[in-house]
């Protein structure tokens, strides 16, 4: 959860989680709307890209509250029955990273994440950034009290299914050249790539076959990469495995 009133800081690494490259640059591209959480705009609301002209391998923090604050317009609901308004004082943001790296496979949306924006702060009692109570309830407190003849609105988070994992599937292991891997999503399709890279990730050299693990027949030289990308229109990737 984002409460605009506090700041939120996104932790970006400069390391791109696919190839493991040290990216030149990265863009930052953020989406703010209101309705279905899986209809997100086709066009980012706000994007920005930020140079690594000194190859930094570390991190690099930007605080986004102070950006999409702007986006949201709190008016107070009201009502004169019982009835389920849908969120018209918050909103949903969504981020991701594409990053700019030797390996033109890494220009692709990275930790896409959504969260749910509002017009709150916090108190800097939960770390970073605020997290949602665990009670669900977007109120201070467990008490209210109400005019018995009045309305009162009451906020709260329905719970939501678990997150897609960041991966597909995930290597476990690299050894005597054989691949070991698990699927983390349902798969439909009947074969995956392995690719394997010589040279720190600038390119990789695939193998197309069954999708049951262990895949063998590789070579397992010390400092070989190695990830997973499946078949099909929507390409994804597994975790890169160093060897």
């Amino acid at each position: 959860m984002i409460k605009t009133l506090s700041p939120y800081n996104l932790t970006i690494p400069f390391i791109a989680p696919i190839s493991g490259l040290v990216c030149t640059s990265y863009t930052l591209e953020l989406f703010v709307w209101n309705g279905y959480k899986t209809i997100a705009p086709s066009n980012p609301t706000w994007l920005m890209t930020k140079t690594n002209p000194t190859a930094s391998s570390e991190s690099d923090k930007v605080d986004i509250a102070r950006i999409i604050s702007d986006f949201i317009k709190f008016t107070p609901n009201d009502t004169t029955t019982t009835e389920l308004i849908n969120g018209d004082n918050q909103y949903w943001v969504k981020y991701q990273i594409y990053y700019e790296t030797a390996d033109i496979d890494d220009f692709v949306p990275n930790y896409v994440t959504t969260q749910l924006m509002l017009k709150g702060y916090g108190y800097g009692m939960e770390g970073e950034n605020a997290q949602p109570p665990t009670n669900k309830i977007l109120l201070t407190g467990t008490d209210f009290k109400v005019n018995r003849s009045g309305y009162f609105v009451f906020p709260f988070l329905i719970e939501e299914a678990t997150p897609i994992p960041t991966h597909f599937a995930t290597i476990t292991n690299v050894a005597s050249g054989c691949v070991t891997f698990t699927l983390n999503i349902p798969y439909n399709q009947t074969s995956i790539i392995v690719q394997r890279s010589t040279n720190s990730g600038v390119t990789w050299t695939s193998s197309t076959g069954s999708i049951t693990s262990p895949r063998c027949g590789f070579t397992t030289s010390a400092g070989n990469r190695f990830r997973l990308k499946s078949v099909g229109d929507n390409i994804f990737y597994s975790n890169i495995f160093i060897v």
